[in-house]
């Protein structure tokens, strides 16, 4: 099989080929591929005899550079998180219904914190039991919604092994 040294390939089975490597961010011996270090060098870790290889797992490839109108990105740098917390300035604007009587507070309409009118106003405010200081609305008034759980935030994919060429390819020149 032709190939260059250090060249990455999505192979549809889930072994390595003879002088391919599976991209899983494992440490390697300069001593033991010194071709291979010397084109990826510790890009992706490692230290002055140890270096790493690309770890593909759970992760899809983005060219690095900066396109028009795009983020820039540098070569090696890992991207995205696997699960992300929505904040209020992130979720889509949208309403919660609530509803009030147009009555006076008495014993028919609890003054524990729902709305009540004022007298035969169109005023709405709360009313405790103590009297007419505003206080919070009652917790069945509008529902709490959500969890604070994060979500997945994954685009759909195929999983596929990625391997690198160790050995046997030929070695690439640079231009």
């Amino acid at each position: 099989m032709d190939a260059y040294l250090g060249e990455i390939r999505a192979f549809p089975y889930n072994f390595a080929p003879r002088y391919w490597l599976e991209c899983m961010g494992q440490t390697l011996q300069v001593s033991q591929y010194p071709a291979l270090y010397s084109i990826i060098g510790t890009k992706f870790g490692g230290s002055s005899t140890t270096y790493n290889l690309p770890d593909l797992r759970h992760k899809v490839i983005a060219q690095w550079g900066q396109g028009a109108g795009l983020s820039g990105y540098s070569f090696g740098q890992s991207l995205g998180a696997n699960s992300v917390n929505l904040l209020p300035p992130q979720l889509p604007p949208h309403t919660h219904e609530w509803r009030a009587v147009r009555k006076v507070a008495d014993s028919s309409i609890p003054s524990s914190g729902y709305l009540a009118n004022i007298e035969d106003t169109i005023e709405f405010k709360t009313f405790t039991a103590a009297g007419t200081n505003l206080a919070p609305l009652h917790p069945a008034t509008i529902g709490i919604t959500g969890a604070g759980q994060a979500h997945e935030n994954r685009q759909p994919a195929l999983a596929m092994g990625f391997y690198i060429c160790v050995d046997g390819g030929e070695y690439p020149m640079r231009p």
